[in-house]
C-alpha cells in the first residue's frame, strides 16, 4: 500500500468505515514490524512493541490533528515505544548488573568462614549423620538453594513433616555448634 493508498484508508478509517480501519492498521502493522525485527533481537519484543505503539495509534488517530501528516505521526507514536522499550531494558540490565554484584559480594563474604567453624561444622554435620542421615541431607539440600517444594519431592515428604524435620536439624546443628553435642 503507497502513501496515498495509506492516506485514503486514514480518511475512511476516521470517517468511521471499519474495513478501511482494518486495513490501516493492518499496513501499519506490517511496516512497523520490519523497521522493530531489525532494531529488536527477540521477534516477541518487537511484537510487543508494535503492538503498544498500534493501540496508542489507534486510541489517538481520530481527534488528533497532524501537523506533517498521519505516517510521521505515527512512526513517531512507533519510535518512541521502541525508545522506551531500549530505556527499560538498560534499566533492567543495569538492576541486573546490581544484584549480581551484590550477591558475588555476599556469596564471597560466605564462603570466607574461619577455619575453625569450617571443624567445628564439618564435626557437627557428622554428629547429625550419625543421629539421623535424613536431618543431614535436608540441612545439604537446604544449603544447596533448593526450596522447600523440591526438597519435600526428593525426600517423599509432606509439608508438614519436612518443617518439622528441618527445625529439629536446625536446632541439633545450632546446639552443636555452640556446645559441640548434640544432646
Amino acid at each position: 500500500m503507497n502513501k496515498n493508498d495509506l492516506e485514503e484508508s486514514l480518511k475512511l478509517a476516521r470517517e468511521g468505515d471499519e474495513e478501511s480501519e482494518q486495513e490501516l492498521f493492518k499496513n501499519l502493522t506490517a511496516r512497523f514490524l520490519l523497521f522493530a525485527r531489525r532494531k529488536v533481537r527477540e521477534e516477541s519484543d518487537a511484537g510487543e512493541i508494535v503492538q503498544e505503539a498500534v493501540m496508542a495509534i489507534a486510541k489517538e488517530y481520530r481527534s488528533t490533528e497532524f501537523t506533517s501528516g498521519f505516517i510521521p505521526w505515527a512512526y513517531r507514536v512507533f519510535e518512541n515505544r521502541l525508545l522506551t522499550f531500549y530505556r527499560n531494558r538498560q534499566r533492567q540490565v543495569k538492576k541486573l548488573e546490581k544484584i549480581s554484584a551484590e550477591a558475588m559480594r555476599t556469596e564471597s563474604a560466605v564462603y570466607r568462614i574461619e577455619p575453625e567453624l569450617k571443624i567445628r561444622l564439618s564435626d557437627c554435620l557428622k554428629k547429625i549423620i550419625a543421629v539421623n542421615p535424613r536431618y543431614a541431607r535436608i540441612l545439604n539440600l537446604h544449603h544447596q538453594g533448593f526450596d522447600t517444594d523440591e526438597i519435600r519431592g526428593r525426600m517423599d515428604l509432606t509439608s508438614t513433616n519436612l518443617y518439622s524435620i528441618l527445625s529439629r536439624a536446625r536446632s541439633l546443628l545450632e546446639h552443636c555448634l555452640k556446645t559441640g553435642d548434640i544432646k
